[in-house]
């Protein structure tokens, strides 16, 4: 992939008027980011279109899909430049944006409509609500200009990118309590296994056991300086409905040469029934990887059973006892690593 950001832009002939005017809109970011734009008036004098075109789209950063009555009718556009485009999207290995020209009837049902588009909230740029057409493309420019300001800190640019294979681990009790939290737990590792083996280690912490983790491959690229990849930083997002919180997000750091650190997500289900819960590692706002958990929530905990100490709570005033366990918890702790207890140390004795 070229080390400039290339920009693809998918449209109609019927709309090469407002593609024109948003690649005049974009001309700050070539200043910038040294941006090339691809399209089919770039095709030189006897060249094959149709494979000029296809290596474009495949090679290029960001593709934008300039949506239109006409483009929704084209069969290129729509069926073949668009799908591909949707492909390398969801492969994380390019960015798709639709840019709202024209109100199309049914553009909702599309599969582009999942897609964060421009100008927001899909205020086409042809439609009520602009005083010219000038304030929208600067809108889109703004956005783009976001895009790119984003990929270019997670070394999408870098004049070496290291593809690494990872492998989401995420977890979940099979079974949980109906105001009670449970614990989701997750991380990114370089090879299947890292957060069984902490898991176990930790059994008496938290509530998912080994046999409840989930994998799921994808890859990630990290910026290369000097020749060495580089650590990066990821989201990671969570959503949980019918628990409290219903969704909730974070920053991980991913080695460039390890795993990463385990993180844990406290949710409470409201009501009784199998809760699906699902994670995401996200690049910006581009889903790379995804992995849904369930969990049967119970109205009170099972006879015989109980939760790990990590959960419980006491009921009147504290013990002796929870006073013993809190201070040997903590002394142990210290002694054994040297450092300060961290949350997930001392919860189980609270």
């Amino acid at each position: 992939m070229s080390d400039a950001p290339t920009i693809f832009y998918s449209y109609a002939h019927e709309d090469e008027f407002l593609q024109q005017k948003l690649v005049t809109a974009l001309s700050m970011l070539h200043h910038k980011f040294g941006t090339v734009d691809r399209h089919d008036r770039c095709i030189g004098v006897g060249t094959e279109w149709e494979g000029q075109i296809d290596e474009w789209i495949n090679k290029a950063h960001i593709i934008l899909l300039l949506i239109s009555p006409d483009f929704c009718n084209s069969r290129y556009c729509y069926d073949v430049e668009m799908r591909r485009a949707m492909e390398r999207h969801n492969k994380a290995e390019a960015k798709v944006i639709p840019i709202f020209l024209r109100k199309v009837a049914g553009w909702e049902d599309g599969p582009f409509a999942r897609l964060s588009g421009l100008p927001r909230d899909a205020k086409f740029v042809t439609g009520p609500g602009w005083s010219n057409i000038d304030d929208a493309f600067a809108e889109i420019g703004e956005g783009i200009r976001a895009v790119l300001e984003s990929m270019n800190a997670a070394g999408r640019f870098a004049e070496q990118r290291d593809r690494q294979s990872r492998y989401l681990e995420a977890a979940v009790s099979r079974t949980a309590v109906v105001g009670q939290n449970v614990d989701v737990s997750m991380m990114v590792s370089a090879g299947p296994g890292a957060l069984s083996r902490f898991l176990k280690e930790e059994s008496e912490v938290y509530t998912a056991k080994p046999s409840d983790v989930k994998v799921q491959h994808f890859a990630l690229f990290f910026p290369v300086s000097h020749g060495i990849p580089a650590d990066r930083d990821v989201g990671v997002r969570l959503s949980a409905p019918d628990c409290d919180p219903a969704a909730a997000s974070r920053t991980l750091r991913i080695l460039a040469d390890a795993d990463s650190a385990p993180t844990t997500f406290l949710v409470t289900p409201l009501r009784q029934g199998t809760r699906l819960i699902t994670l995401e590692v996200l690049e910006s706002d581009t889903s790379l990887v995804s992995r849904t958990l369930r969990t049967d929530a119970e109205a009170h905990n099972p006879p015989g059973g109980g939760l790990p100490l990590a959960h419980q709570r006491p009921t009147g005033p504290l013990s002796p006892e929870w006073g013993v366990l809190t201070r040997i918890s903590l002394e142990v702790y210290v002694e054994e690593t040297g450092e300060q207890p961290i949350a997930a140390k001392y919860r189980k004795v609270m």
